[in-house]
């Protein structure tokens, strides 16, 4: 059996964590700057509530790496009546796992929603905006306010919503988690319709991330509608170095893709 998450709060991040967090609701600054980036904390939701914030949303996307296919982010707000066993990193979990955990974390959770944005999105904002953008909507879809967004990695820039970005965070929050499911289970559905549109891509087989075999088709074929334009795609003398590197997914990666 894998081994669950470690998902407890060290003492010591509990002290810096809620110095900052009351500052911030008296309106007063960090008291240094990279006191609002935090590192490695788990169970920020359970914190944030004791500090009588109910309505905390985890954030996490999919898709910022692949040739073809929207980027998709999710916002969860977990129920802590209702906790959802096995919730992981989406990384480390079999598709079989990701889809029946996706649909206990959307029947248990306060609240879940999707944003995305499509190639076209993509090729005019540059992949980092799109990404804001599609975390945006995501927690626009829950429908109601939230307290704070706690978001995997760097701290957004163009972000109207009270934030706290964690490193690791998919791997170490809870709630961060549970969304980098949701997102990699929707993401991969869709993309996999996108099959029975363009077969000759093989969209069912790497979900639209530069494997060798998606390289050689795009090389044969040409790009389709769905494909983004702003994201590069070797060369024939540059093909043999396609397959050198493994995508999330399992399948191979060129180290070029942007």
């Amino acid at each position: 059996m894998p081994r669950e998450a470690d998902f407890s709060l060290p003492d010591r991040i509990v002290t810096r964590l809620v110095g900052a967090i009351d500052r911030e609701a008296e309106g007063l600054p960090p008291r240094r700057r990279p006191a609002r980036r935090f590192f490695h904390p788990p169970c920020m939701e359970d914190l944030l509530r004791r500090r009588g914030f109910s309505f905390v949303a985890g954030v996490d996307e999919a898709g910022r790496g692949p040739l073809a296919g929207p980027v998709v982010a999710a916002a969860v707000v977990l129920d802590p009546e209702r906790p959802v066993d096995g919730i992981r990193d989406s990384k480390k979990l079999t598709p079989v796992a990701r889809l029946r955990l996706c649909r206990e974390i959307r029947s248990a959770a306060l609240g879940v929603g999707i944003g995305m944005v499509d190639a076209e999105g993509i090729d005019r904002w540059n992949i980092l905006c799109a990404t804001e953008e599609a975390m945006r909507r995501a927690v626009e879809g829950l429908g109601r306010p939230v307290d704070w967004v706690l978001v995997d990695g760097v701290r957004l820039r163009r972000f109207p919503y009270r934030q706290i970005a964690l490193t690791g965070g998919d791997r170490r929050v809870p709630s961060i988690a549970a969304a980098s499911i949701v997102a990699k289970t929707v993401r991969d559905r869709l993309v996999e319709s996108y099959h029975r549109l363009f077969p000759i891509y093989r969209f069912d087989r790497h979900k639209g991330y530069p494997t060798g075999e998606h390289g050689r088709a795009v090389l044969r074929h040409g790009p389709s509608p769905i494909h983004r334009k702003s994201f590069h795609v070797p060369g024939e003398e540059e093909e043999k170095e396609w397959g050198e590197t493994k995508s999330e997914d399992g399948g191979k990666r060129s180290p070029r893709h942007t």
